[in-house]
């Protein structure tokens, strides 16, 4: 893997990133799971060699593994999700990090964002009260 850094996420972005994602909860976009076989999810990943690491190393062969699809996106995953986008109502970014692949200093790094999301605004606003009084 190379040493390559695609985006620095900082507080700046969080607006843009919700903003982004409200509207995808708008589009009531459909999670679609897939069960693919090890060769498949290869082919599917190929262009990103994070992927293809994680699969390589961790689905043996003859087996499957689940990814999720939303819109344009398809990612691994165990899931399960919530069936519709149309039921995320409230969204927000709380905070990001970095972090080496792997957790090794010598691997690239990685931006994280967290981010939580609720059924409606007033759950949101009241969660983000609770910790602000904790």
């Amino acid at each position: 893997m190379t040493n390559v850094i695609l985006q620095i996420f900082s507080e700046k972005n969080y607006e843009c990133i919700e903003k982004v994602a409200k509207k995808i909860c708008t589009e009531d976009q459909t999670f679609q799971r897939l069960v693919l076989t090890k060769d498949q999810a290869l082919t599917l990943f190929k262009a990103n060699p994070f992927k293809v690491q994680i699969i390589s190393g961790k689905i043996q062969d003859g087996k499957s593994v689940t990814a999720y699809k939303c819109g344009d996106l398809i990612d691994l995953c165990t899931g399960p999700h919530i069936p519709t986008t149309k039921l995320i109502k409230g969204f927000k970014v709380m905070r990001n990090s970095a972090a080496y692949w792997l957790g090794k200093a010598t691997n690239d790094s990685l931006q994280r964002v967290y981010a939580i999301s609720f059924p409606s605004q007033k759950e949101l606003d009241e969660y983000i009260h609770f910790r602000e009084e904790a």
